[in-house]
């Protein structure tokens, strides 16, 4: 692909790009690695009819969330991925903070510390993803509580597990995969 001001560049295409492309963004993440995403006019998608089902959704910190049909709610357990990797993480991290500001010694050992990073989002987004697309699937009705996460957050007790559930792309997920049923669009968070 050629881009403007940019030149010649080599890229794995995941899906073939749907209607007229406008702009492209290219990025690179703190592990070195490339990203190009790219903006394309796509022609509003007809809604499909839903299916009658009905769910309200408790978000939680043991579990994911809880739907509430049937007397007991299905629960989605929470896997919680930063706990998970809490000690590799501080290891990668030990070594990164033993090395001497400014040297070529910390600027190496500051890629395994992204990386573990990088990791733990990719699962939580891939997590959310998944979670939201199911329930998209399978509900026509979906009700959520109405939480105020910013300010949750604020909660030094409670931020770290809060962010861990990742609350906030789930919500933006539900909403961007229920207002486009059919799963054609990809829009990012």
């Amino acid at each position: 692909m050629v881009l403007s001001k940019v030149g010649t560049i080599r890229l794995v295409l995941h899906r073939p790009l749907e209607g007229t492309p406008k702009s492209c963004t290219l990025r690179r993440s703190s592990t070195g690695k490339r990203y190009v995403s790219f903006s394309c006019e796509v022609p509003e998608p007809t809604l499909l009819p839903t299916n009658a089902l009905q769910v309200g959704i408790d978000i939680g910190l043991t579990t994911s969330a809880t739907l509430s049909p049937g007397p007991n709610g299905e629960a989605i357990d929470n896997p919680r991925f930063l706990r998970t990797d809490e000690k590799e993480l501080a290891k990668v991290q030990r070594k990164f903070a033993k090395t001497e500001k400014g040297t070529p010694e910390r600027r190496k050992r500051r890629k395994p510390v992204a990386r573990v990073h990088e990791r733990i989002a990719f699962r939580r987004d891939n997590f959310a993803n998944q979670t939201a697309r199911r329930i998209v699937n399978r509900f026509g009705f979906i009700a959520i509580e109405d939480l105020e996460v910013n300010r949750m957050v604020h909660n030094h007790c409670l931020a770290k597990s809060i962010s861990d559930a990742s609350w906030s792309l789930f919500f933006t997920l539900l909403f961007f995969k229920a207002a486009d049923p059919t799963g054609l669009r990809v829009r990012g968070v």
